[in-house]
């Protein structure tokens, strides 16, 4: 009987759902979601975790409880270093550890640092063995999710050359994945800009293969933060206006976004999210700030 894993649509999910979903899928296991985030799921979420911990933690605590009971395995990834010499948001860091003290499902979990030569594709290796596939399964399962992580990487970063080409007001977005793709989070700010006749531009969508980061600052320590910036250093001259989505309290975004702050040029707001935020007072700030953008577009 195939095993059923269970992946939560939070925080790491957003950039590794193709990978996911398609090497447990290859090798024969059933899969199944978390809800859409929803008020309901953050405040189930914040009942695990102190009130201090950001508002993505604070989600992804909720879409845990929504699987939990419901599935073999929630799978938890452990991503330290991804890149050498930087690391991800401590947050990443202690997902395993929490959730395995919170909860009673069983966990599967992978740990990539490639400083330690402990690679992604090692990592996958070893999830899946327990479970009697071969070590050849077990790699054509993991290429194939590869190749369509690289698929839509590079369809991705086609439809935003594509985007830049728009007549319409451009902002760029300068926020991670798991805040711009979040139903409870971004999605509410990104329709409100598509209704508005604006172009998002997502700066994590890039393909700097070189620190084009150091515009900003010679040294960035967080693997997320630092493909943010490179994105916003290869889009800025392109769009009309910048945004800067966060949640609260996010420390690395704290800094970085600061620093990027005080050295652009274009037009910028910061929207920082909290479980708290009001839909109106946000879109009252979105509203001048297209019209900023719109008229300063009029008298260039």
């Amino acid at each position: 009987m195939a095993i059923t894993i269970g992946i939560p649509k939070a925080l790491a999910y957003y950039e590794h759902q193709e990978l996911w979903e398609t090497f447990f899928k290859e090798l024969g296991c059933n899969i199944i979601y978390s809800s859409d985030t929803n008020k309901e799921l953050l405040e189930n979420g914040k009942k695990y975790i102190i009130d201090e911990s950001c508002l993505p933690m604070k989600i992804y605590m909720g879409h845990l409880n929504d699987l939990s009971g419901k599935c073999d395995y929630i799978l938890i990834p452990h991503l330290q270093v991804i890149n050498k010499k930087e690391e991800t948001c401590t947050n990443f860091l202690a997902l395993y550890d929490l959730a395995k003290n919170l909860f009673d499902d069983k966990i599967i979990t992978y740990h990539v640092n490639v400083d330690n030569n402990e690679t992604e594709e090692k990592a996958f290796l070893k999830i899946a063995s327990p479970f009697g596939f071969t070590k050849e399964e077990i790699k054509k399962a993991y290429n194939l999710g590869k190749r369509k992580v690289m698929q839509k990487k590079f369809k991705n970063i086609k439809n935003t050359l594509n985007l830049l080409e728009s007549n319409k007001t451009k902002v760029l977005l300068v926020s991670h994945p798991y805040n711009s793709y979040d139903k409870f989070i971004g999605q509410p700010i990104i329709n409100f800009l598509n209704e508005n006749n604006v172009t998002v531009i997502h700066a994590h969508i890039n393909n700097c293969k070189t620190n084009k980061y150091k515009k900003f600052t010679k040294t960035l320590y967080w693997t997320y933060n630092k493909n943010l910036i490179n994105g916003l250093a290869m889009y800025e001259d392109y769009v009309d206006g910048i945004i800067f989505l966060t949640t609260f309290p996010c420390g690395p975004d704290s800094l970085v976004n600061e620093i990027c702050l005080s050295k652009i040029d274009k037009p910028a707001i910061q929207l920082v999210i909290d479980e708290l935020n009001s839909g109106i007072g946000l879109e009252t700030r979105l509203e001048s700030f297209i019209d900023i953008l719109e008229k300063r577009k009029v008298n260039l």
